[in-house]
């Protein structure tokens, strides 16, 4: 469960959301529960969609984004990724290095 948490929270640390609790194997995030038993990639992509709406709701637009276009998580490939256009972009805890690696100034 930690290292569910970790990579949550590597993702959505300083963001208008609740991060997510632990009580009794179980995470709790936004009201909504997931279980360890449950499969570890989808469950962190879940977790991350459910946030993702959080973040959204709270700031009134899409995010995260790349290029004006929306990230949405999916663990399809079998690892937790954002996705660009509907493919693989970074997996879920690698969002601030990879977005800071696609801005503009870092195109040297």
């Amino acid at each position: 469960m930690s290292a569910v948490l970790s990579r949550i929270e590597a993702d959505f640390s300083g963001l208008p959301v609740d991060l997510p609790s632990v009580a009794d194997e179980t995470i709790t995030a936004h009201g909504m529960q997931f279980t360890a038993a449950a499969p570890y990639e989808p469950l962190v992509a879940s977790i991350a969609n459910q946030l993702q709406d959080d973040v959204i709701d709270n700031i009134g637009r899409t995010w995260p984004e790349v290029d004006g276009r929306p990230l949405f998580a999916s663990a399809e490939s079998g690892v937790a990724c954002w996705c660009l256009d509907g493919k693989p972009w970074c997996a879920v805890g690698q969002l601030a290095g990879a977005l800071a690696a696609n801005a503009p100034d870092s195109a040297e």
